[in-house]
């Protein structure tokens, strides 16, 4: 009968990545995100100026077709210029008339490691909850439209931020301080916003564990991320303009704010209505943006109360949290950044007992799917395809509402906003209590 149930879950599983996978392969060759043309530009640059590349990060090169400057650490760039040079393109991105068509192959290349971590954390959520559970909530993070979206269409990277945020934390529990810190650089290494989950990892085991085990996590994770940007320092001929320019674009990316626009891409509703108030009644609203980090800050410090006192010891739900925090102060929220909070959510809830607080983290946390059917996502299907997939895009428009209405957006993300202060407020006021409860019992 076990071993029945055991193969039945088996077959379910690999019909789950079976179906997810096909869903996918079809979408990465059919679609291509801004940011992958933009991808190449920064290849070709470093490849150019090596290891003083980011002294040109935001330069904006003739060949580059965005402005836009490169303000991550240097991890995806290396595996960019790994892809430009293998893959030998001439022409990846080419200039039709005032638009830009991108290569397939190259666009293959870039949600390869995607793809492939969108597999790797159903496997994890699978194993990690061995029973009918993990199943379920495998299904939900494979076959979520919102991961679908960023790691087949848009072709984003933070699908590999979140496999190694949840790898630092699977670790963490195995007590495997190398591990940890290794998975927890890479991750901070890939996009800076990791830092806050595992900030407060390295916390839970200075409050929960022995110091000297938190000693070790910290010393590690520091060695480790030091090490990828030590070239861009050393190496380059102009290393103190370099580090100046490396803390600029990677450490104070988001520190000079603007109105965040179009609407339907910013995921905070609070700016997003102050940035409509801006527009249509004239009234500067920016001095909001300026402060959100100490708006953060505040939020973090109920968190950091419950763990110095012992209150919250679920690393799952302190990480959920921590990140809720982020995707509510942060000027500008894009879609991307909801991969992790996903994530995250899907582990809190099925790690947490309290159904008060299970409840709100996976409404909040499954929620973004619903931008899917709202944006006009056929639009990336033909924008930079030189051959797209007229097909494909009729049967997607079927399922698309292809809102393009400011003010819904706004609503929505008003909406997805309000959701995550209530449930941080439900998570921390339940933790107090729960404890307060405890110690009176105890007493």
């Amino acid at each position: 009968m076990l071993k029945s149930l055991k193969s039945n879950r088996v077959v379910l599983l690999a019909v789950l990545i079976f179906v997810g996978t096909v869903i996918r392969v079809l979408f990465t060759f059919n679609s291509s995100g801004p940011d992958i043309l933009q991808f190449y530009a920064f290849a070709r640059t470093f490849d150019e100026e090596k290891w003083c590349f980011y002294l040109y990060a935001d330069v904006g090169k003739s060949y580059w077709p965005y402005n836009w400057e490169y303000c991550y650490p240097p991890l995806w760039l290396f595996y960019l210029f790994l892809i430009y040079k293998l893959s030998g393109i001439q022409n990846v991105v080419i200039k039709v008339g005032e638009m830009y068509k991108v290569d397939i192959f190259w666009v293959t290349l870039v949600k390869l490691p995607l793809l492939i971590s969108d597999i790797i954390i159903t496997l994890l959520i699978a194993r990690y909850f061995k029973d009918n559970r993990g199943l379920v909530f495998a299904a939900l993070w494979y076959l979520n439209p919102t991961v679908i979206y960023i790691s087949s269409i848009f072709g984003m990277f933070d699908q590999i931020v979140t496999l190694f945020i949840l790898l630092a934390g699977v670790f963490y529990e195995k007590k495997n301080i190398f591990m940890t810190s290794l998975c927890s650089a890479i991750a901070i290494l890939l996009k800076q916003y990791a830092l806050f989950p595992i900030a407060f990892l390295i916390l839970h085991s200075i409050t929960w564990r022995r110091w000297k085990h938190a000693l070790k996590l910290i010393l590690v994770t520091t060695v480790i991320l030091i090490i990828p940007f030590l070239p861009f320092i050393m190496l380059c001929g102009y290393s103190l303009e370099s580090l100046h320019k490396i803390i600029n674009l990677v450490l104070l990316t988001r520190s000079s704010p603007y109105y965040p626009k179009p609407y339907c891409y910013n995921f905070n509703g609070i700016t997003s209505l102050l940035t409509w108030i801006h527009e249509n009644y004239n009234l500067e609203t920016i001095i909001y943006f300026k402060f959100w980090f100490l708006i953060f800050i505040a939020l973090l410090l109920p968190i950091l109360y419950l763990l110095i006192k012992k209150k919250m010891d679920n690393i799952w739900i302190i990480m959920f949290c921590v990140y809720s925090c982020f995707i509510i102060s942060l000027w500008r929220i894009n879609y991307q950044y909801l991969i992790p909070l996903i994530a995250l959510g899907l582990f809190s809830f099925l790690t947490e007992k309290n159904m008060k607080i299970r409840i709100p983290v996976i409404i909040s946390s499954l929620y973004p799917a619903l931008w899917f059917f709202i944006f006009p996502v056929s639009f990336w299907f033909y924008f930079y395809i030189s051959n797209p997939n007229l097909e494909l895009i009729s049967i997607l428009n079927i399922f698309s509402l292809r809102i393009v209405v400011n003010e819904v957006y706004i609503v929505y993300s008003i909406v997805f906003t309000g959701l995550l202060i209530i449930t941080y407020l439900l998570l921390t006021s339940q933790y107090y209590k729960m404890r307060c409860e405890v110690t009176q019992v105890n007493f």
